[in-house]
């Protein structure tokens, strides 16, 4: 990266991070609120993702199709999302049709009606994921994954809720949930494109110069995960699907990135894992498998999944703990140091070919409370990952006996 991003204030209390970049008339927005599915209330899980949802619905003079008539009729790109942690939303517009983008965007998050007949359209679509996740195991078998890990947690539960939940939600409920989390003390936002400071700050005062300057939602309780489960879930499914994982190390942990490195060589790195090596072409027991780091709110995690028919994957499971414990016993290979520093930088401008990449890049960069010469230093950082740095952490975090496994598919 040339340069780093410039810091704005744009309010009070109120900070963004600009890359500015006038290659292409385009301008990307990112942002969040601490406002996820963790926070749904007891008895109304998936109420953060129908919020989510409605907040592209009817709004202060439009209805819902008026509404989305009106964005794409100035090419605007609007849309929100509940993951677990938090309610993410993405603005995309050409650059002289900015005054459009801010006008129908702060109607959004400013004035949604939330109706009775956008909920009720909400929930329709609703019921068709429903139906269509109780035919598809991948999805059960990490929504069985949460539920598992985190019992007890509010992620245990489905980001979206379920059929019940969802049935009991009413405008006033969401209007609840709009209130009282969709605050300016627990937003982050990440701009990029056309656009320079001056012309940045101004925006996004207008933006959101104007949110509520309340608490907000409460914040995730940490958790320590259970250890050592295998769960099966019956299910008349042509094959069977299994996630797997367990804590892992913070983002802001020193060996965070021979972490990196370690995950890469396990799991992450397609064909060049051991995972995908050992398990898929030499002994052709699944299509796919792989991993991945996740830093929430609750903690960190490795995360994996391998798909196989059912007469395959209780060796393709058994392989997998072995290999995950082979690495954390004896680390990696001077080659597969290498080779992941060469992948993990060369892939990392891939991430940074697009406004809408690069913003979204500088809003996760606030999340994780990273430096602003993080593009420039994260090379360095991962170059300087020593065999020895890489192999202690492999020791410090795997263990395959700490693996929860979910596994969904015909009876075994």
């Amino acid at each position: 990266m040339a340069k780093a991003p410039l810091p704005l204030s744009y309010g009070q209390d109120q900070t963004a991070l600009l890359f500015s970049d006038a290659s292409v008339p385009i301008v990307s927005i990112d942002f969040s609120f601490k406002a996820g599915s963790a926070f749904d209330p007891d008895g109304k899980e998936g109420l953060a993702a129908i919020t989510a949802a409605m907040l592209t619905e009817s709004v202060q003079g439009y209805d819902a199709l008026s509404y989305k008539k009106a964005l794409e009729r100035h090419a605007i790109q609007l849309s929100y999302d509940a993951t677990r942690d938090d309610l993410v939303g993405r603005l995309q517009f050409l650059k002289d049709q900015k005054d459009a983008a801010i006008r129908l965007a702060r109607l959004s998050f400013l004035q949604p009606a939330f109706t009775k007949d956008d909920l009720a359209r909400i929930r329709r679509q609703q019921s068709s994921y429903f139906d269509y996740k109780e035919q598809t195991p991948r999805i059960l078998a990490r929504d069985l994954w949460w539920e598992t890990a985190f019992a007890g947690h509010p992620y245990a539960h489905p980001i979206e809720g379920t059929r019940d939940t969802v049935a009991r939600l009413t405008p006033k409920d969401v209007q609840g949930f709009f209130t009282h989390c969709l605050t300016r003390r627990q937003f982050t936002v990440g701009i990029a494109g056309d656009i320079d400071a001056p012309e940045a700050t101004v925006l996004l005062k207008e933006l959101f110069g104007d949110l509520p300057d309340t608490a907000g939602c409460a914040k995730v309780v940490p958790l320590t995960l259970k250890q050592g489960q295998n769960i099966h879930q019956t299910r008349d499914v042509p094959q069977n699907v299994a996630f797997f994982g367990h804590a892992s190390i913070r983002r802001t942990d020193p060996d965070f990135y021979a972490m990196m490195i370690v995950d890469y060589t396990l799991g992450s790195g397609s064909f060049s894992s051991r995972l995908m090596d050992e398990i898929r072409e030499k002994r052709g027991l699944t299509y796919g498998i792989g991993t991945m780091l996740t830093d929430m709110g609750a903690g960190p995690l490795i995360l994996g999944q391998v798909s196989a028919s059912a007469d395959k994957m209780p060796q393709a499971l058994a392989l997998t703990q072995s290999i995950w414990q082979d690495v954390g016993d004896k680390g990696i290979t001077p080659q597969e140091l290498s080779d992941a520093k060469l992948y993990l930088n060369g892939s990392f401008p891939l991430q940074q070919d697009s406004t809408k990449k690069l913003s979204a890049l500088l809003l996760y960069m606030q999340q994780q409370n990273l430096p602003l010469d993080y593009l420039d230093q994260r090379a360095a950082l991962i170059n300087a990952v020593t065999l020895e740095q890489a192999n202690s952490v492999s020791t410090r975090v795997l263990n395959a006996q700490n693996l929860i496994i979910t596994e969904v598919g015909p009876p075994k």
